[in-house]
């Protein structure tokens, strides 16, 4: 997962779950995401909870299973809605 992605995600209240590879996990402790699982690990795939959103910048097989993780309530109840984006503090 993108620093970025994990920053935004962050700034804006989310838990993040920050998705590697394997031999990846050790180097992505540092950006901040509350857990990070393996996406080589299917047994932790397996075990995601049901999700509310998910960034994905790869796509693929993971991708797949990522988005098929995503609750239908927070999918309907967010879908339906207008995106509505906080005005920065930042200028």
């Amino acid at each position: 997962m993108g620093r970025s992605a994990v920053f935004t995600a962050k700034q804006r209240g989310a838990v993040v779950i920050a998705g590697v590879l394997k031999r990846q996990i050790d180097e992505t402790a540092a950006i901040g995401a509350d857990r990070i699982i393996a996406t080589d690990d299917q047994s932790a795939m397996d075990n995601l909870p049901p999700l509310d959103a998910v960034a994905d910048a790869v796509g693929g097989k993971t991708a797949e299973t990522l988005i098929s993780k995503v609750s239908l309530v927070a999918c309907l109840h967010r879908c339906s809605e207008p995106l509505r984006m906080p005005r920065s503090t930042h200028r």
